[in-house]
């Protein structure tokens, strides 16, 4: 099982770097902190900015910002049900986390139906633009059910097997063996994974008698026919939004109440997708982290540091 989570961390890094995840590097490689005076900047090989941390007086948010690094260099979320973490980019308000694939294995009649919930904290939502729901397997429908303070929203799709999926189909996410559906809603906190068989008894059993369901990242899955028989991974990176307001605060309300997060004199407030919060971001001109006290620094500065 921990071979199994090591290479999905390996496949979810190299993904990061082809699709443009914007994964923060340390102070030994960039030349100025990203972490509060003494707090760890790095568990395994992510990097943990702030307003995250490891230990609550490391961290902006307690509760929900503050992270733990265990005894094998990986990184969790505490929220109640723990996530591993692989990657946090606070240029763009993202975090990548691994999530557990949902499976249904049927039994002779083909009736057996199967519902998983997933939910994350207030201040994180799961990206609509960054993620893709996805079921592999065989005559089965599945659906994403998200969850949102303005409603329900569903979307289904249905993987087939009228034959078996040749080599040549590798890739090919489009309904034979691999089906997949856009998640088409802002504002997600919550979602339910379902998979029920269409109950088409031995055409099922001939090629496989499973179907799995999850949510990934835009281009991290390449369907194999392989996948049919044992499928590669149990967990899949996705992609989730944070930010730092309360609610659906905006910049001028943040700015002119108490607890506001952007450091001042160089930064600027940037609101969220829909006003889930906002996000601080660096003046042009300057670079670094503009959640921590003097954290964006004249670009000039960096180009002498001895860091680079």
């Amino acid at each position: 099982m921990r071979s199994t989570m090591r290479a999905v961390v390996k496949l979810a890094a190299a993904m990061m770097v082809a699709i443009g995840f914007v994964a923060v590097a340390s102070w030994a490689e960039t030349g100025y902190r990203v972490a509060l005076p003494g707090c760890p900047e790095t568990c395994g090989n992510v990097t943990v900015p702030y307003p995250f941390g490891i230990g609550e007086k490391c961290s902006c948010k307690k509760g929900a910002f503050n992270l733990t690094c265990d005894s094998d260099s990986r990184l969790w979320t505490n929220w109640t049900s723990g996530v591993q973490i692989t990657a946090i980019d606070y240029v763009n308000g993202q975090m990548q986390v691994l999530m557990p694939v949902s499976r249904i294995c049927y039994n002779e009649s083909g009736s057996e139906e199967i519902f998983e919930n997933y939910r994350v904290p207030n201040m994180f939502t799961i990206s609509p633009e960054e993620n893709k729901f996805f079921a592999v397997g065989c005559d089965a429908s599945a659906s994403f059910l998200g969850l949102t303070d303005h409603g329900i929203f569903l979307t289904r799709c249905r993987p087939k097997c009228d034959r078996a999926p040749e080599k040549k189909e590798s890739g090919n996410c489009a309904g034979r063996g691999c089906c997949q559906a856009t998640i088409p809603v802002f504002g997600l906190r919550e979602f339910k994974l379902g998979v029920k068989s269409l109950g088409f008894g031995k055409k099922v059993g001939e090629f496989k008698n499973c179907t799995y369901v999850f949510v990934a990242r835009k281009g991290w899955y390449h369907f194999i026919p392989e996948d049919l028989t044992h499928l590669r991974f149990g967990w899949a990176p996705m992609a989730v939004d944070w930010d730092v307001g309360h609610g659906n605060q905006t910049c001028e309300s943040a700015v002119a109440g108490e607890g506001y997060v952007c450091e001042k004199s160089s930064t600027e407030c940037v609101e969220t997708t829909f006003d889930l919060g906002y996000h601080c971001r660096c003046k042009d001109g300057f670079h670094g982290n503009p959640y921590l006290p003097s954290g964006c620094q004249s670009k000039d500065l960096f180009s002498a540091s001895p860091f680079l």
